[in-house]
């Protein structure tokens, strides 16, 4: 294959060669540290000189470069072996090196300056960061899944890097950078087993721009079981926060800490005031006081904390978009016997969700909070109804669902029982009676459909039919209620899946020959499901059952009653996207 190099031109000035994917520029007399000639180099983005030695026996910057070659475009592993020789200083595109299987591989990189997109990935032969030992700049630098990748410190170059992500690597600690680096925006660390602390990033800026509106920083840190402090974090955090303006969303800054069980203290979030927050299995962490400053939560997510007995440390929380507390598959919160802590908190706009509490004997602990848009008390077995209704009628009586771990929440998603079929004999089992215009009405018989796109968004329809009505026939009818027809009673409850079993308030029609009635409000009130979800059994089909109220006594159209309604395709109306 052809070599070329570029000749000096006047003024002493080296220009830049950029060369297509797949030629190499090799100098003739590669420049080293016994080099006494002073070289400089122009990159062809117009940028100043390279690099600067002098000739009087000073050690020449090993990052020198003869002859600099700025490769345009993407580049891979068959595309950097090209190289071999040449001082590549730049790639304007997308570096991607999978599968290194030697440090030699990595050689053509160790002048390497910029880079749009740096992934090294699945490479045992990075041992350390040397073959990136003069980077100084790239959007965003990726090692994930390099065995071999234990020490980073040779990274001291970098100045710009705002997304790191470093994952599958037996590391001790993070580099430092360069005294003068710009900051970072997203950090993702995981799958790292000897990591121990962050605090090589206590010196990191948090680099924040007011313009971009998916997130002003993030930060993930999974599996290090070794983690012992993110101390390191309150530099960062510190920028970012005091950075974003006012008007940014609750989220704008985010930290995830996961499966970190060595962690026993959050010192380092100190000065995180507003965003997402998830602390998830962290069973040695026993303290949340470095959180008492952490006053507006978008989504708030403590779960599998076996040490918290209460939440105690938040009692700077004023508002939050969502909160969740406990999940499933064993990251409940198995200690906690109270929610005290949350002195401040006022609303929760989109919903409160408290799974697998076991210990969970009372809902005080918030005074102030009177507005949650949805309540979730799912396997807290030591709830009493009181305590429930007193809590509910406290944050506005929203719609509530309290029972048994049912698909990792109150329900879930749709399954597919509740897609096809009918029985060909049920009657009977409800007792609902109402009165309207058009007469008297006997609900001796319900069944259940629903009306979306189905999965989680799939609204339920109740059906209660009249005592000597004509199932069949109500059956055929479906859900159409415009015309009067065979005495029935439809309600469209507004409650997606996740959310049938729960209480609320809602309209319905009354049908009766030559009347339809408008019926509201009437509280509509499921308290659980019956028979076979899981499977297809004609013998034991999906049923709800509940109740029906009407609070006004003069209300012109009244429901009241028991119900026991089994599932029906027929009155399942599936919508479109």
């Amino acid at each position: 294959m052809a070599s070329a190099r570029p000749s000096a031109p006047a003024f002493g000035l080296v220009l830049s060669l950029v060369l297509p994917l797949g030629l190499a520029c090799k100098a003739e007399a590669p420049i080293d540290g016994s080099a006494t000639a002073t070289t400089s180099g122009a990159s062809t983005t117009g940028e100043g000189p390279e690099t600067s030695a002098t000739g009087t026996g000073a050690p020449m910057d090993p990052c020198a470069c003869a002859d600099p070659v700025v490769h345009v475009g993407d580049l891979d592993l068959p595309g950097l072996a090209a190289y071999e020789g040449a001082c590549l200083v730049e790639i304007d595109g997308i570096l991607t090196i999978k599968g290194a299987a030697s440090p030699a591989a990595l050689a053509p990189l160790q002048r390497l300056r910029r880079a749009g997109w740096l992934e090294i990935a699945e490479s045992p032969g990075l041992v350390d960061a040397a073959p990136l030992g003069c980077l100084e700049e790239a959007t965003r630098l990726y090692l994930r899944n390099n065995p071999s990748l234990a020490d980073l410190s040779a990274l001291s170059r970098v100045v710009r890097v705002e997304d790191v992500w470093i994952e599958g690597a037996p590391i001790t600690a993070l580099p430092t950078f360069a005294p003068d680096y710009q900051g970072i925006r997203k950090l993702r660390l995981d799958d790292l087993p000897k990591l121990v602390d962050l605090d090589a990033s206590a010196t990191w800026p948090g680099l924040h721009d007011v313009d971009i509106w998916d997130g002003l920083m993030e930060i993930e840190i999974r599996g290090a079981p070794a983690l012992t402090s993110v101390a390191g974090l309150a530099g960062p955090l510190a920028d970012a926060v005091a950075l974003a303006p006012d008007d940014a969303f609750a989220g704008a800054v985010s930290v995830t800490l996961d499966d970190l069980p060595a962690l026993a203290s959050l010192v380092g979030l100190e000065p995180y005031a507003h965003g997402d927050l998830a602390l998830r299995r962290l069973p040695a962490l026993v303290d949340l006081t470095p959180l008492a400053g952490f006053t507006r939560a978008g989504a708030l997510e403590l779960a599998g904390l076996d040490g918290l007995s209460s939440l105690a440390g938040l009692g700077g929380l004023i508002s939050a978009d969502r909160l969740t507390i406990g999940g499933c598959d064993g990251a409940g919160m198995p200690a906690l016997t109270a929610l005290s802590g949350l002195d401040a908190l006022i609303r929760i706009d989109y919903g409160l969700s408290i799974i697998d509490a076991p210990k969970l004997v009372g809902l005080a602990g918030a005074p102030k909070l009177i507005d949650v848009g949805s309540v979730e008390l799912i396997d807290a077995p030591l709830l009493g109804d009181a305590e429930v209704a007193a809590f509910l009628a406290q944050v506005g009586s929203p719609p509530a669902c309290v029972g048994g771990v049912i698909e990792c929440g109150c329900q879930g998603t749709a399954p597919a029982v509740i897609a096809v079929g009918c029985p060909a004999l049920w009657e009977g089992g409800s007792a609902v009676s109402g009165q309207s215009a058009g007469g008297a009405f006997d609900g001796a018989t319900a069944f259940f459909g629903w009306e979306g796109p189905g999965g989680t968004w799939a609204a339920l329809q109740l059906v209660l039919v009249d005592a000597g009505a004509d199932i069949e026939a109500a059956k055929a009818a479906g859900l159409s209620g415009t015309e009067p027809g065979t005495p029935k009673v439809l309600i469209d409850s507004g409650r997606e899946y996740p959310y049938w079993v729960s209480t609320s308030t809602v309209d319905a029609l009354m049908v009766h020959p030559g009347d339809v009635s408008a019926v509201g409000p009437v509280k509509l009130e499921i308290s659980g499901r019956l028979g076979r979800w899981d499977v297809s059994d004609p013998d034991d089909p999906p049923r709800l059952v509940g109740a029906l109220s009407t609070s006004d006594p003069n209300a012109p159209v009244q429901l009241n009653g028991s119900f026991d309604a089994v599932f029906c395709d027929a009155f399942v109306r599936v919508l479109g996207d």
